[in-house]
């Protein structure tokens, strides 16, 4: 915070880094109040999900978590992504879920980093494809066929990226 106010004032003057500041604290930030309230919501419901399977005994954890089953996580995330379901919210109750078996919380987060990178791209409620839709105009069908490419080529990236940091350790 203190460096952009300092970058601010820099490059507009003291009296514009104040306004500017102040807008952005009025206006800016409670219109990202629908984002905040996802990621709560998403905080509740893994919660919620962590306590139904704790009572209920049911056990989706597996014995280990090593490459093969961040790979499968990978491509689970991503695809809940692709159905719908928010990138945030499949992250937090996958990592709800696999925590107990984790033995490198390293990879894990690794795997739940890339579930969100490639998973925002195609989630269609993601904040950034909402963005996108809403500003630009741009259809959803069309975010989602120009982004599809791209998510196709870094996939294998990102299980690779997961084998390699693997290996290393």
């Amino acid at each position: 915070l203190l460096f952009t106010l300092l970058i601010l004032t820099a490059k507009h003057g003291a009296p514009r880094a104040s306004s500017t500041i102040r807008e952005h604290c009025f206006y800016g930030l409670p219109g990202s109040a629908n984002e905040v309230s996802l990621f709560l919501a998403s905080s509740v419901l893994a919660a919620g999900l962590a306590a139904i399977i704790q009572v209920s005994d049911l056990n989706l954890t597996p014995e280990h978590f090593g490459v093969t089953e961040a790979w499968c996580t990978l491509l689970i995330l991503v695809a809940l992504s692709f159905i719908g379901v928010h990138p945030v919210t499949s992250n937090l109750v996958a990592g709800s879920l696999l925590l107990p078996s984790v033995s490198d919380h390293n990879l894990l987060a690794i795997t739940l980093l890339l579930a969100w990178g490639l998973g925002v791209i195609l989630s269609p409620f993601s904040g950034n494809q909402i963005l996108l839709q809403a500003r630009y105009g741009i259809r959803a069908r069309d975010l989602f066929k120009a982004n599809l490419p791209y998510m196709l080529l870094m996939l294998p990236v990102g299980l690779s990226a997961i084998w390699i940091y693997a290996r290393i350790n």
